[in-house]
């Protein structure tokens, strides 16, 4: 019997891993792996601005080996970094792009129902705190330092839902 994404979480083709993930804040993932190159497809939960307080922000954090993009394909997100300074944006054009080198900080927001793409490239510095991944946590002082922008942003947001 052949397996497939909904029989298993991760599947191997070749030398290629196919995974599918349903992450804890409900965004479903569905990566593919070749060598150090991955390519997700993440799909955020159907959301409401009036149950969200707070908003429903992904977890502050950098990669130290790793290059990351992300592609808006429908929907917005919302995207704070610190490099040299804090700067914020709302992608809202399907195929807008935001580009996240080696240690910057960074995290983001998915809109309702949003769909991004999101690969990476480069020689991954595996975290053993997180099975291994080029995912840090970044420092208590970057989500102190963001307050402004996090303000902002989400007034932005607010004042695209309304």
């Amino acid at each position: 019997m052949e397996a497939t994404m909904t029989d298993r979480h991760e599947v191997f083709l070749g030398d290629t891993l196919c995974k599918r993930k349903l992450m804890p804040n409900g965004e479903e993932r569905i990566s593919i792996t070749i060598g150090d190159t991955k390519i997700s497809i993440t799909r955020a939960p159907t959301w409401k601005l009036a149950e969200q307080v707070p908003l429903p922000w992904q977890e502050a954090h950098l990669h130290k080996g790793l290059t990351e993009t992300y592609q808006l394909v429908s929907g917005w997100i919302g995207i704070i970094w610190f490099e040299g300074s804090v700067h914020q944006t709302i992608l809202r054009e399907p195929g807008e792009v935001r580009v996240f080198k080696p240690m910057v900080p960074h995290l983001v927001i998915l809109g309702p129902a949003a769909e991004i793409i999101t690969s990476s490239f480069g020689i991954p510095v595996p975290n053993p705190d997180k099975k291994g991944n080029d995912w840090w946590d970044v420092e208590a002082g970057f989500r102190i330092n963001i307050s402004r922008e996090f303000d902002l942003v989400e007034h932005k947001i607010r004042h695209i839902l309304f």
